[in-house]
């Protein structure tokens, strides 16, 4: 571990013992299934030694995913509210309870320092963003609102289109690509001038202050990755039932092309070298959810700011995914 490594674990394990109070908090926002993690079978693959992946790698990405949902729900909710009711403490303690849960089923595969490592950088970021902002945004935020008589400025609608456009951004790319600079040109060029004046400028100077922090803090984390890191193949090797292999994109992309090759009838084998589980998440009602055969419930989350929503985790045999693709309104398939 080079002396980069060891800082970046030094500051992800501070925050650690201030995530436990809300991991344990939690336990009311992640409901756990009675899933047992699967016993690693070792079995013959067709899929070339470069393109193979780790299997506990479906679970481990949950964190990275979950901060790709957050802000897709936060996006959605800014449409017609202020941040001001926005539940960042829920948020928190859903990152550390889905990561706990998801870890229980990457144990047996042995400890992926790596992954670990990167899921406490970025936890130790999110536990501190979310407390400043929950913060913020029950004192200065909610006074602020309140002097607006809760109606939302150009800035709050800005702030909410910043977020639909930074939540599409993370399909495809790390959060550190996004321009986050440019944004802060934009939000300047917006009339300073309006209703709610006191609103605008208080928004003006967290969402400055946000964006410059993180486009800085952005780019540090860029050239740490670039510099600890090889570059990710951006490809998933996919083998059918036939023993035909195809290259499907990363990330959201590969649950589209997916889904088209199962409208096509195409079975799937093995992807990225494994043949057990894969874990895949969709949305459905409050309640008991739908698991098909052959899956097993990992955990729910309920959706915070729509609590007749819930987002329902499972684990599936790869041999069956085709057919959940096909069954289930699939949110994301979490590809190794």
């Amino acid at each position: 571990m080079n002396q980069l490594d060891r800082r970046l674990l030094g500051a992800s394990l501070s925050s650690l013992a201030l995530s436990v109070g809300l991991l344990l908090w939690g336990s009311d926002y992640t409901r756990p299934g009675d899933a047992p993690p699967l016993t690693p079978v070792a079995s013959e693959s067709s899929t070339p030694v470069k393109q193979r992946r780790l299997p506990d790698n479906t679970y481990l990405t949950y964190p990275e995913w979950f901060l790709v949902f957050s802000p897709r729900e936060y996006a959605a909710f800014a449409r017609e509210h202020t941040p001001t009711d926005f539940p960042y403490l829920g948020h928190l303690a859903q990152f550390w309870t889905g990561y706990a849960q998801a870890n229980k089923q990457a144990q047996p595969y042995g400890f992926n320092f790596d992954y670990h490592l990167m899921n406490f950088i970025i936890g130790a970021s999110t536990t501190a963003e979310f407390l400043v902002k929950a913060s913020y945004e029950a004192t200065v935020g909610r006074v602020s609102d309140a002097l607006a008589f809760g109606s939302m400025t150009e800035e709050d609608h800005f702030s909410a289109r910043q977020s639909a456009d930074y939540a599409k951004l993370l399909d495809t790319k790390a959060w550190y690509d996004y321009p986050y600079f440019e944004d802060l040109k934009a939000l300047w060029r917006l009339p300073v001038l309006g209703a709610g004046f006191l609103r605008k400028w208080e928004r003006r100077y967290i969402l400055s202050t946000d964006y410059a922090f993180k486009g800085m803090y952005g780019h540090l984390m860029y050239q740490a990755a670039r510099a600890s890191y090889e570059p990710e193949v951006p490809q998933t090797a996919l083998v059918d039932s036939q023993g035909t292999m195809h290259s499907l994109p990363r990330y959201q992309a590969f649950q589209d092309d997916a889904l088209a090759l199962a409208r096509q009838g195409v079975q799937f084998r093995e992807i990225a070298g494994n043949r057990q589980g894969i874990m895949v998440c969709y949305q459905a009602p409050a309640g008991t959810p739908k698991v098909p055969e052959g899956s097993a419930l990992l955990f729910t989350q309920p959706l915070l700011t729509q609590p007749q929503l819930q987002r329902v985790v499972l684990r599936v045999p790869i041999d069956q995914l085709h057919r959940v693709l096909q069954e289930l309104p699939v949110e994301h398939v979490f590809d190794f």
